[in-house]
């Protein structure tokens, strides 16, 4: 149990890759324990270890030969890896040690329906009906018999669509998620099918399969670097429910409403804090609503934004369930995480197409002109969100604890954000300014605070440990955390802190990423017989500067902080300058190979200007 322990704290301090690497070392196989197995496999399972959950579950069954739990749990996940032969074997299994669990004759008869295995699965029900009594397995019989029906409605549906090049570029750019691979509905010659990771790119010839009805995609929303491109909320009743009223239409079209002003609440909301968000018809049970980003965001960040937004709507009834994509704020290198099923696709289940519709349910009459006209989200919108949102003190899940041989105990227990007096401005802060004028790890760590909105564990508690030491260093570090998206309010600085400020030496081995790209080599007066820390720069001060030119100063150091800001930007413009004509060149070649002056693109018409007392082209993009 001290490894699962010791893994749990490195996934809050987001050491994932230590984490990884302790969980994938562990041997328990040599110990008998089904419960201590099945304690392994949920951790696992946080972590998008697949292969490990495997191992621990079919541990957790030979420790316990009755646990049909791990066996229908073993059964879900060799579904989803398209193994149906390995999961009709561990239901069949479950059934067998539980004969009386009319779940399993349900999910049993639902891989089969999958599969177009009709017979076998309505033979299922039957003997579910036979050995439980049930009768709503008898009328589950009824939707089965209907599905190659609906099967032949959903050819005829895919005649009205027929994509062009620039919906299908378009579909790619914004459901873009984990490189070189997505996620599709295989059949095979025996009738077994499912879905299973495809590890190729998702290009715009697989979207016009999966539009055109062909196959069905999913996509892994985390890209390699834990990033998305998309939100997304995934509306559906709970299992219990769908049982109940699948086979009762009026009562299936209340509960589909139900979920629908559920939504509506949802879009009510995001159109208030300006997040343009989109709703689809699942397709079968549910709905899923779209915010897409305009520049990527980080998975964790992501999922933040989801858990605040969710709780800011407030009560959702009972009987619907309700998830966050991503459903992970990171993965291993060597993990997908959960997929999510794409628009306009048709649904296995129900035969019918997954649409975009109005709040009102109505379909949007072109589908696909309809994905042009998608509006993508700024990130700046969702950290707003967060931001305004956290201060009603919001609940947004455990963060790091402190480390105790760091902060004073005073300092813990601090449960709101205290007010940053209005009075207070950093950049007039001389303390804080001439520290982050001499000091480039902490410059560093501050411009990133107003890059990403982000500080890890070991950056907060540098800016914590250096900074909140100074003067104002309640209101330098309040101010600083307050502009970051992932600092709870328990780590708001009440009281200046005291004590010993940490050194360079620890910096250096806290956060390495940041100390090896700048010049962290500040040489330090060494008869002060005092160990290296950024403060001591502060002792430069008082020699350099008479109190009488205080203001002067602050000026001085604000106008070398601007002017070192300024060349940068310059540079980034020179260099952008080198790579738009390098593009353009290559363009000007493509244009005279092609004999054209302008190309249809997703974005409007790109056009090429020669004008005679020009010696090179020109382009622009008529929108």
């Amino acid at each position: 149990m001290e490894k699962i322990e010791l893994i749990k704290r490195l996934l809050e301090e987001e050491k994932i890759k230590e984490a990884t690497e302790i969980a994938k070392k562990r041997d328990t196989t040599q110990i008998i324990d089904a419960k201590y197995h099945l304690i392994w496999a949920d951790l696992l399972e946080e972590m998008g270890l697949i292969k490990d959950v495997m191992l621990e579950l079919q541990l957790a069954i030979r420790d316990d030969p009755n646990d049909y739990i791990s066996l229908s749990r073993l059964a879900e996940i060799y579904w989803d890896q398209g193994d149906l032969t390995k999961a009709v074997r561990c239901l069949n299994r479950a059934i067998d040690i539980s004969p009386l669990n009319k779940d399993l004759y349900i999910k049993l008869a639902e891989l089969f329906k999958e599969i177009k295995e009709y017979e076998k699965a309505v033979d299922t029900l039957k003997n579910g009906h036979e050995k439980t009594g049930d009768k709503y397995l008898l009328a589950l019989i009824k939707s089965i018999k209907q599905d190659e029906e609906k099967e032949d409605k959903a050819k005829e549906i895919v005649k009205s669509f027929s994509p062009d090049e620039h919906h299908l570029i378009r579909f790619v750019h914004l459901f873009s998620g984990r490189e070189g691979v997505y996620a599709r509905q295989w059949v095979s010659p025996t009738g077994n099918s499912g879905y299973t990771p495809i590890h190729e790119p998702f290009t715009p010839q697989v979207a016009k399969n999966h539009i055109l009805g062909n196959f069905t995609i999913g996509i892994y929303p985390l890209r390699l670097d834990n990033s998305v491109t998309f939100i997304a909320f995934d509306f559906d009743l709970i299992k219990p429910l769908i049982t109940k009223l699948i086979s009762k239409k009026e009562l299936w079209d209340k509960a589909m409403n139900m979920m629908l002003k559920t939504a509506s609440l949802f879009i009510d909301l995001a159109h208030q804090y300006q997040i343009p968000i989109y709703l689809e018809n699942s397709g079968f049970k549910g709905y899923h609503l779209w915010i897409f980003l305009k520049e990527p965001l980080p998975g964790k960040v992501a999922r933040k934004f989801g858990k605040i937004f969710l709780h800011k709507v407030g009560s959702i009834p009972r009987e619907i369930h309700v998830e966050i994509f991503p459903k992970q704020g990171f993965v291993p290198s060597d993990g997908l995480g959960n997929l999510i099923k794409l628009p306009l696709g048709i649904h296995r289940t129900s035969g019918r197409r997954s649409l975009f519709i109005d709040p009102k349910g109505n379909e949007i009459e072109n589908q696909l002109d309809y994905l042009i006209n998608i509006k993508q989200c700024p990130k700046i919108n969702i950290f707003r969100f967060i931001q305004e949102l956290r201060e009603e003190d919001i609940p947004i899940g455990k963060e790091e604890k402190q480390e105790v041989e760091i902060i004073p105990p005073k300092q813990k227990g601090i449960t709101s954000i205290p007010k940053v007096v209005e009075e207070y401005d950093i950049q007039r802060d001389k303390e804080v300014q001439y520290l982050l004028l001499k000091c480039e790890v902490l410059r560093a760590i501050v411009d990133k605070i107003f890059r990403t909105r982000e500080l890890t564990h070991d950056e907060r508690l540098v800016i914590t440990h250096t900074i909140g030491l100074l003067s104002h260093g309640v209101d330098a570090v309040n101010s600083l955390f307050k502009e970051c998206i992932n600092i709870d309010a328990q780590y708001f600085l009440k009281s200046r802190l005291k004590g010993n400020p940490i050194s360079c030496a620890k910096i250096r081995k806290r956060i390495p990423e940041i100390t090896t790209k700048v010049s962290c080599n500040c040489l330090f007066d060494l008869r002060m017989n005092l160990y290296p820390t950024p403060l001591l720069h502060l002792n430069e001060i008082s020699e350099l500067h008479p109190k009488s030119s205080i203001g002067g100063m602050v000026d001085s150091m604000q106008f070398q902080m601007l002017l070192q800001q300024y060349l940068k930007v310059k540079r980034d413009i020179k260099e952008l300058e080198i790579l738009i004509d390098r593009y353009e060149k290559r363009l000007n070649q493509f244009f005279e190979q092609a004999g054209v002056d302008e190309i249809k693109t997703p974005w409007g018409r790109l056009k090429r200007i020669k004008d005679s007392d020009e010696k090179k082209p020109h382009y622009f993009l008529d929108l």
